[in-house]
């Protein structure tokens, strides 16, 4: 058998799937996960380790190029899905795997592409868009070692990636300089949302965040004429994803089957007792403890301040206080309380829930390092399904480190 048949079949046997979510797109991602998860379909973390890309729900201008940015990125054999709504989602998986069966597409393909050393972006695409390891800090290479001394180095690396310039950091050291695009399409991260982030060393020095337009006018999380457990379920998706993101993969796949459950049923009477072991368990670990405390602690009163609501607001604390905070509302709701304003607050001063923390983002994530950083935004999880949220929020303003 020709080595490209072997690999087809290999893929083709357990594709490992790679999820693209652009605002808008939660109810075909939750289907995605959840029939990815019944066929034993293991998830990429990024564009190098998928074999299908699916995109949930319908990307901007905007959106539609960074998504041709991570399909560059795709190793073959490659198959690629749209996915605009729940319903449509077993038959795309279906035609993904025959997809990647198909050894004269794919060599027609692989012949189609152009290589990474010829000239094409792939890294650029591989970097910008969830190929990396964020926490891993970027290269710290010695220009002075390489014979360029202190000269300033505007060149650009491949993919228009811009080489790191240097300078004095708080201790006097001098340490490279690099700016980053984090988002759109990162594993745990709020879909649509754009953080650009300025790093010395691997500590965010300045950065703004902003959200690119999206495609639908109002969150799927808050829309009334949904299942009654839709609130439950909106906070078990915000934990499954910072649990992910914090290494706990048995917690978060728990929380997941919890989120589908609830979806399924909101009524079932043992939902809610395993909802309060869940957050039991999230309590009582003291190394999930040791890993999120002190990162962007938000006390109460400073979040009214910044117009913050909603869960966030009312956690008082750091990342591992608004966790638990998501696991306590989602029990509250499945034993009958309403809740107040929307999953992720209230419109204060004209300003939407999500609105507000997004711009509180760039206070919360100066001066930390960049996997702690990563950690505080998906413990805000702001959702920009929201029209209104992107379009106020396309001229970011800069927070620098003071």
């Amino acid at each position: 058998m020709a080595l490209t048949e072997r690999l087809v079949r290999f893929a083709a046997g357990r594709p490992h799937l790679l999820l693209v979510e652009c605002p808008g797109g939660t109810p075909a991602r939750l289907a995605a996960e959840r029939h990815a998860r019944a066929r034993g379909w293991p998830r990429a973390d990024g564009p190098a380790d998928a074999d299908v890309l699916a995109v949930c729900g319908a990307p901007s201008t905007e959106l539609a190029a960074a998504v041709e940015l991570t399909w560059d990125a795709v190793a073959g054999p490659r198959s690629r899905i749209s996915l605009r709504g729940g319903e449509d989602v077993p038959d795309a998986l279906e035609r993904a795997v025959a997809a990647l069966r198909d050894v004269p597409a794919q060599r027609l393909d692989a012949a189609g592409r152009t290589p990474p050393d010829a000239g094409g972006d792939t890294g650029a695409a591989e970097m910008d868009h969830g190929d990396m390891n964020m926490d891993d800090p970027p290269g710290d290479m010695d220009h002075a070692e390489m014979g360029h001394g202190d000269m300033d180095m505007d060149m650009d690396l491949p993919g228009g990636l811009a080489m790191a310039d240097r300078a004095p950091d708080r201790d006097g050291l001098r340490l490279d300089i690099l700016h980053l695009q984090l988002g759109p399409f990162l594993p745990a991260w709020p879909a649509g949302l754009v953080v650009d982030v300025t790093l010395q060393g691997d500590v965010v020095q300045e950065a703004y965040a902003y959200g690119w337009a999206a495609s639908t006018a109002s969150s799927w999380w808050d829309d009334a004429a949904g299942p009654p457990g839709r609130r439950a379920a909106a906070h078990l998706d915000s934990a499954a994803r910072l649990l992910q993101l914090a290494g706990w993969s048995a917690a978060a796949y728990t929380a997941r089957t919890l989120r589908d459950s609830v979806l399924d049923d909101a009524s079932t009477p043992g939902t809610a007792a395993q909802v309060a072991r869940l957050g039991a368990k999230v309590r009582r670990s003291r190394s999930l403890r040791w890993g999120l405390r002190d990162l962007g602690a938000l006390p109460a009163e400073r979040a009214v301040q910044l117009g913050i609501s909603g869960p966030a607001q009312r956690a008082d604390g750091d990342v591992h206080d608004r966790l638990l905070q998501w696991l306590t509302e989602a029990w509250a709701a499945l034993n009958g309380a309403a809740g107040r304003g929307g999953t992720r607050g209230e419109q204060v001063g004209g300003r939407t829930a999500s609105q507000a923390l997004i711009a509180a983002i760039p206070r919360l994530v100066i001066g930390q390092e960049l996997a702690g950083a990563r950690l505080i935004i998906a413990s805000l999880d702001p959702d920009l399904a929201d029209r209104d949220v992107a379009d106020t929020i396309a001229k970011p303003a800069v927070a620098q480190h003071g």
